[in-house]
């Protein structure tokens, strides 16, 4: 019989809103793989979660702030309740907000992962205070995705917390991308796209870290033929501006814009409809969208920054553009349409062999296992 090792919550506020809820179930049923209890407590149910925790209606600040400490108090409640020993905290910022588990967790007398999928936020809200008390003080444990993280993390520690950090990738969608999955035309032919167009697609939130600017200029200098389709809604960021700097460059009749919530659904088929999907961002720690490309066998363009150089490597799994240098990355997107079935083909099956060795989420788990051993 296989000796219970200890009980696990990944507690995460963000889930279903932001594709989470896949990453967080992954993991926990992995981590039941090596003999521990895991569970979740988000803003979804699942088979490793009861309940909703966290309540996603809210309009105003002080509204979310109160549904942030209900849902942390209710998911700390249960942890006790299950006699959890770790709790799984997904970093994405160190604003004020971002204490609120680390001092539930000292409440109820439990130890912390943080899984800092940001180093530092976006939002550029951080206080520095709070991210070195965060990381210093409050966190038992350090995760972050790739050695990039790892090198920004180190920064902020103090000597006796190096020794926290530890370096587990970020899980593939290789089960998600398989799952109903359906064939370029059909795709399409859901979607109202041409079967015959070339069909550039950029996926995610919109905001200034990801480029977009970049990626319209750039097809400016594609072939005509090139279509781009935009899917995904701001953050902290007007649309307006790129929506103009289309028509600026005369580009609005071969672009699509899908400026909103895309569903998981709408997002399947706009992966499988698609020929290329570009990566432009100007900064990042590590991309989710990325990873989840890769895993649905959509052939990448990525900038050259160096958490992208961790995974995607020109000629074997993706190709690589300078970082901003709208030239070369138009350069690269004429390109790949001149590659033939066969080269794509393999190019993206070599992405998927990448993420079976080096993102399965078994050993993931082991590295887990041996963080927490």
């Amino acid at each position: 019989m296989k000796k219970h090792k200890a009980t696990i919550l990944i507690i995460d506020p963000v889930g279903i809103k932001a594709g989470m809820d896949y990453y967080n179930d992954q993991l926990a049923f992995a981590l039941r793989g090596r003999g521990y209890s895991a569970f979740v407590a988000s803003n979804y149910i699942s088979d490793l979660s009861h309940e909703v925790f966290f309540s996603t209606h809210a309009s105003s600040k002080w509204g979310k702030l109160t549904n942030l400490l209900k849902g942390f108090y209710k998911s700390f409640k249960y942890a006790k309740s299950i006699q959890a020993k770790f709790v799984v905290n997904h970093c994405f910022s160190t604003e004020w907000k971002d204490l609120i588990p680390y001092l539930f967790s000292q409440i109820f007398g439990m130890k912390v992962i943080t899984i800092a999928h940001d180093v530092s936020g976006f939002a550029l809200h951080d206080s520095r205070f709070i991210r070195r008390r965060i990381y210093n003080h409050y966190s038992d444990y350090l995760v972050v995705h790739n050695e990039f993280s790892r090198n920004a993390l180190l920064v902020h520690l103090e000597k006796e917390a190096i020794k926290k950090v530890h370096v587990i990738p970020h899980g593939h969608f290789l089960k998600l991308a398989e799952h109903q999955r359906v064939d370029k035309e059909t795709a399409r032919k859901a979607l109202k796209i041409p079967t015959n167009e070339k069909m550039v697609l950029f996926f995610g939130q919109i905001k200034k870290q990801k480029g977009l600017d970049v990626l319209i200029q750039a097809l400016s200098h594609c072939d005509d033929d090139i279509h781009l389709t935009i899917a995904g809604r701001p953050w902290k960021d007007n649309f307006e501006h790129y929506h103009n700097q289309l028509i600026d460059l005369g580009l609005e009749n071969r672009v699509r814009e899908i400026i909103r919530y895309i569903s998981n659904a709408e997002r399947d088929l706009l992966f499988y409809a698609a020929d290329v999907i570009v990566i432009p961002y100007r900064e990042i720690y590590q991309s989710g969208v990325l990873i989840m490309a890769m895993s649905y066998r959509l052939p990448i363009i990525a900038s050259s920054l160096a958490a992208n150089k961790e995974i995607v490597f020109p000629g074997l799994n993706g190709w690589l553009f300078t970082s901003e240098d709208v030239v070369d990355l138009a350069t690269q997107i004429v390109a790949f349409f001149r590659h033939d079935d066969e080269e794509r083909i393999r190019i993206t099956e070599g992405g998927v062999q990448f993420l079976r060795k080096e993102c399965s989420w078994e050993g993931i788990a082991l590295k887990y296992d041996e963080m927490l051993s």
